[in-house]
C-alpha cells in the first residue's frame, strides 16, 4: 500500500534577446523557473521539500551569404521528476508487472546539445546539399533496472549518477 501527497508549485520567466543584420540571425533565451515540490509519505511519515532553479538557455547564430548558409545551436536543459517517484512499497503497474523505488530524491536529468551545419542551395545549377553534427550529453541521478521472477516484472529505481553521450 502507497499514501504519498505532493503539491507541486512553478513560477517562470522566460526573456529573449534577438538580432537581425547584413544575413545574421543572433538569438539568446534565457528562461528561469522556480521549481518546488513538498511530498508527504504517510506511510513512512517523510515530509520533504523541493526547490530548484532552473536555468535552461538556448543559443542559435545562422548565417546566409548569397546560396550559403550555417547555423549553430547550443542549450542546456534540466528537468525535475514526477513526484510519483518517490515512495515507499510497490506500485503494481498492470497484473504482471510491479514498481519499486529504493530513491529519497527525485529524479533530475541536465541535458547539453550543441549542433553546427553547413548548407548550399541553388535553384539555377539544382545543386542542395547540408552537412551536420551534433553532439548532446545527458546526466541523471538514477538508474532503473528490471527484474523478471517468472512472467512478472519489477522496476528497480536507485540513486546512482550516469551519463549518456
Amino acid at each position: 500500500m502507497n499514501d504519498l501527497w505532493y503539491n507541486t508549485y512553478e513560477l517562470s520567466l522566460n526573456q529573449q534577446y534577438k538580432f537581425e543584420q547584413a544575413g545574421w540571425r543572433l538569438s539568446l533565451t534565457c528562461p528561469l523557473n522556480l521549481y518546488t515540490q513538498t511530498l508527504d509519505d504517510q506511510i513512512t511519515k517523510n515530509k520533504n521539500k523541493y526547490t530548484r532553479l532552473l536555468v535552461t538557455p538556448s543559443f542559435t547564430v545562422n548565417y546566409e551569404w548569397r546560396d550559403w548558409s550555417g547555423n549553430i545551436n547550443a542549450s542546456y536543459y534540466k528537468n525535475v521528476g514526477d513526484p510519483g517517484s518517490i515512495y515507499s512499497g510497490y506500485i503494481m503497474n498492470n497484473y504482471r508487472t510491479f514498481q519499486r523505488s529504493y530513491v529519497e530524491h527525485l529524479s533530475e536529468t541536465s541535458r547539453f546539445t550543441t549542433s553546427a551545419s553547413v548548407g548550399y542551395r541553388s535553384a539555377l545549377t539544382a545543386t542542395f546539399f547540408r552537412i551536420n553534427g551534433n553532439y548532446g550529453r545527458t546526466r541523471d541521478n538514477q538508474i532503473y533496472g528490471y527484474e523478471y521472477r517468472g512472467a512478472t516484472s519489477v522496476v528497480h529505481a536507485i540513486d546512482k549518477k550516469n551519463i549518456y553521450r
